[in-house]
């Protein structure tokens, strides 16, 4: 009963910070992120996606030097991985059809043996 407590607050905050990660970008335009998770295990991989207006953002960065970003199959999914437990911001970029760049930041954290 506890754990089942302990998941939705945990359900519910982190849908609380992913809106306002997501709205804390230029223009004040809401960025979707897709397949984010707030907190993963250190050397797991996850992988994230932002959208807005039907555009993927082409380019994600972090603050901290110990995440690791790669591309996956194409140019829009992303893996991010730490090999030490860290909480950092990614930086989503996301070029729109007038030329400008939507950005939008969501922040996780990586813990050993985080629970879910």
């Amino acid at each position: 009963m506890i754990s089942v407590r302990k998941s939705l607050l945990f359900g519910a905050m982190c849908m609380l910070l992913i809106m306002f990660a997501a709205y804390s970008g230029s223009h004040k335009a809401i960025v979707h992120w897709v397949r984010a998770q707030g907190l993963a295990n250190t050397g797991e991989q996850v992988e994230f996606m932002a959208e807005y207006g039907g555009k993927y953002a082409t380019e994600l960065t972090a603050d901290s030097e110990s995440v690791k970003i790669s591309k996956l199959c194409d140019d829009s999914l992303f893996a991010v991985t730490s090999d030490e437990p860290v909480t950092t911001k990614l930086t989503a970029k996301i070029h729109d059809d007038d030329g400008e760049v939507i950005t939008g930041t969501y922040e996780i954290e990586f813990k050993d043996e985080a629970a879910y």
